[in-house]
């Protein structure tokens, strides 16, 4: 969780950022920056650990809204959040938004974010997607005998040949395809 100290700077830039949009007037052609959220995610961060610690729903709330749609809120930190403040809504999309994303696309720093314990069932999630996926790529499924078949051994024949160019080369690698 972020120190006092940064909580309450975040804080502060962020209710100067509110007052001065409260008293400033848009102009016509300013109408759709005025629907934009210039805050950093550290600020909304700060909001959202204050009304937790002081029970504030609304400010809570404001909060996870307006990260929810923050363009820099990276995903080790929505899962963070999710952990940290239990944003239950937010932990499934993240976590699957994760897997979909090879781990060294993360980088040192958004490994580092992820709690030790989800990191491992992320990896662990990650080898048993991995380890089926290869696994039917190894395994031709069985044939049916089809009425174009004139023999079931060539029919198989086919089946493996089928399976293997063309099935089992997207399931190895799934990447390429």
């Amino acid at each position: 969780m972020p120190g006092t100290e940064e909580i309450w700077s975040n804080l502060n830039n962020l209710n100067f950022a509110a007052s001065h949009r409260a008293h400033t007037r848009p102009q016509p052609e300013d109408t759709e920056k005025v629907n934009d959220t210039s805050e950093s995610v550290s600020a909304f961060v700060s909001l959202l650990t204050m009304s937790t610690v002081f029970d504030v729903g609304i400010g809570k709330s404001y909060a996870i809204n307006q990260l929810e749609t923050h363009h820099d809120l990276d995903l080790p930190t929505k899962l963070q959040l999710c952990y940290w403040f239990k944003i239950l809504p937010w932990l499934t999309p993240a976590f699957r938004e994760l897997i979909s994303l090879p781990i060294e696309s993360l980088g040192p720093i958004g490994i580092a974010k992820i709690l030790a314990h989800i990191l491992h069932a992320l990896i662990q999630v990650k080898h048993q997607i991995s380890t089926h996926r290869l696994t039917l790529a190894a395994v031709v499924p069985p044939a049916m005998a089809r009425m174009l078949c004139h023999t079931p051994l060539t029919c198989a024949d086919g089946w493996e040949t089928g399976w293997k160019a063309g099935p089992a080369e997207m399931l190895q690698h799934p990447d390429i395809f």
